[in-house]
């Protein structure tokens, strides 16, 4: 990955009933990997998709009781997505290119479902640099 590439994928996974498993969020830059894989799993997990297209941000806040304000950027993110993703899933929002997240598999296995998506958000990454105490040892 060239030097200041910044890509996010998330992946989840819903049981028989839309009910959230597992999901994973990762963050790859030159580096190597960054950020917070699953920080929501202990509270979304067992929810429906639609309850989590229906939260709010500020009930996750309040369950999730950050311990900053990056931590409840990140929450926020990955709430987000995992909205964008579900009502994309249940045809409530295209794949369309200006929506920030793409998804290229839906698999149904013998749990549900599986579901992967490239995730494009268009933030000011300057402030981001991924070699610079990322603990990568470049």
């Amino acid at each position: 990955m060239p030097c200041g590439d910044i890509s996010e994928t998330i992946r989840l996974e819903l049981d028989g009933n839309d009910k959230l498993l597992d999901y994973t969020f990762s963050k790859r830059a030159c580096g190597g990997n960054i950020g917070q894989k699953s920080m929501l799993l202990d509270q979304l997990k067992g929810f429906s998709a639609r309850q989590i297209i229906d939260l709010e941000q500020s009930k996750l806040l309040d369950m999730l009781n950050p311990e900053n304000s990056t931590e409840g950027f990140l929450a926020i993110k990955h709430l987000t997505i995992m909205q964008t993703c579900f009502l994309m899933l249940y045809g409530e929002m295209s794949n369309k290119t200006r929506n920030p997240v793409r998804i290229y598999s839906i698999n149904h296995t013998p749990n549900g479902i599986e579901l992967e998506a490239d995730v494009k958000l268009n933030l000011d990454v300057k402030k981001i640099d991924p070699c610079n105490n990322c603990g990568c040892g470049l």
